[in-house]
């Protein structure tokens, strides 16, 4: 929704309809038995990167490749050297915390949650 309040994204009906789709075949998955695939894949990847980070603000340490995801590994660019926005472990460790919980969410409750992006 919030993609449609943007100023250089704000378009149509159309658009905002379009925006719904492709957010609920996301949410769908891309199989009827395995649909919420593409939501854990997302979370699955940003743990990996946090903990990546978590293990290099231990060792106190420049950032240096590390562990690599599916998604990470796909789409590798030459650049790979991210500075990291979240600096303090403690901030590293609550986001790990935050997506530990939503992958649980999302086992726990995928069938409801389907349910509501149907209505």
């Amino acid at each position: 929704m919030e993609a449609q309040n943007h100023p250089w994204l704000m378009e149509s009906e159309e658009f905002a309809c379009t925006v719904r789709n492709d957010v609920l075949k996301i949410l769908q998955g891309p199989v009827a038995n395995d649909q919420t695939f593409y939501v854990r894949a997302a979370l699955s990847e940003i743990h990996v990167l946090l903990h990546t980070s978590k293990a290099n603000l231990s060792k106190k340490k420049k950032p240096a490749g590390g562990r690599k995801g599916l998604f990470t590994y796909t789409f590798m660019d030459s650049s790979n050297d991210i500075e990291l926005k979240i600096t303090t472990l403690p901030n590293v460790k609550s986001a790990i915390k935050k997506v530990e919980f939503l992958l649980s969410f999302v086992k726990e409750y995928s069938e409801a949650l389907l349910s509501i992006t149907l209505l």
